[in-house]
């Protein structure tokens, strides 16, 4: 029972593993795009929202993703870091869209 348990443990935290770093990079195109909309060519913003709108689509689907297998991590500690990581993506994100998509309304 001992190393089922812990089996199980470890595929939990597997699981989780891979949709953190789309997370991750997810929101690194989410900068990029922040950067085209706010310094790239204007013909390109469009492109720049779409980008944005589309990354954050994929950061928001892996973050269900995370949440629905790190409910089943009996590890507190390591639960609260992955909480308090997936807060701080969230946030960030939704500065993100918020502003690039009020760049993109504005040069339209």
């Amino acid at each position: 029972k001992v190393k089922r348990m812990e089996a199980m443990q470890n595929a939990l935290r597997r699981a989780i593993a891979a949709p953190t770093e789309v997370m991750e990079l997810s929101l690194e195109a989410m900068r990029i795009a922040h950067l085209v909309a706010r310094k790239g060519n204007e013909a390109a913003i469009s492109d720049a929202g779409s980008a944005a709108m589309l990354a954050f689509a994929a950061l928001h689907a892996a973050m269900m993703n995370v949440k629905i297998n790190l409910k089943e991590i009996q590890d507190t500690d390591f639960r609260d870091s992955i909480s308090e990581k997936l807060e701080e993506i969230s946030e960030e994100a939704d500065l993100l869209r918020t502003d690039v998509m009020a760049d993109v309304d504005s040069k339209l």
